[in-house]
């Protein structure tokens, strides 16, 4: 596992999507969690990459562990509407986080329908949730 947590991700995730049950859901959920704590700590360190790869690789492993859990559900879409949903949290900027997992995901209509709604819903669903928290404190 931890080889698979070193660096950005963008190379070591390759061998995790060719098989992922090898790895469980278990493990792929705790890789997920581990990868933005350890981002978190690298930031804090002085670490002067961009959060996109270790964001997407995170996005692709709880993407994969769903798949593990609800095997009817399709691959692609728990993975690349997770990506979509996360990225455009993290950049603000939700036409561009679809545009980008839509190219690398070579999405067809369906699935930029799907890519959309899953970014829509994540940017209600945070500020619904700001809001709450700026109403409690």
């Amino acid at each position: 596992m931890t080889p698979n947590l070193l660096f950005s991700g963008e190379s070591q995730i390759h061998a995790i999507v060719a098989d992922p049950v090898a790895i469980g859901a278990g493990m792929l959920l705790a890789m997920a969690v581990l990868k933005i704590l350890l981002l978190a700590l690298a930031f804090r360190s002085g670490y002067i990459g961009g959060p996109l790869f270790p964001i997407l690789f995170s996005a692709t492993m709880l993407g994969l562990a769903i798949n593990l859990i609800f095997p009817g559900a399709p691959v692609s879409i728990c993975v690349l509407c997770i990506e979509a949903s996360v990225l455009s949290l993290a950049m603000g900027a939700p036409l561009t986080a679809i545009l980008l997992v839509a190219v690398v995901g070579t999405a067809d209509i369906t699935m930029v329908l799907l890519l959309t709604i899953s970014s829509v819903t994540a940017m209600v669903l945070a500020d619904v949730l700001r809001r709450r928290r700026g109403r409690a404190g």
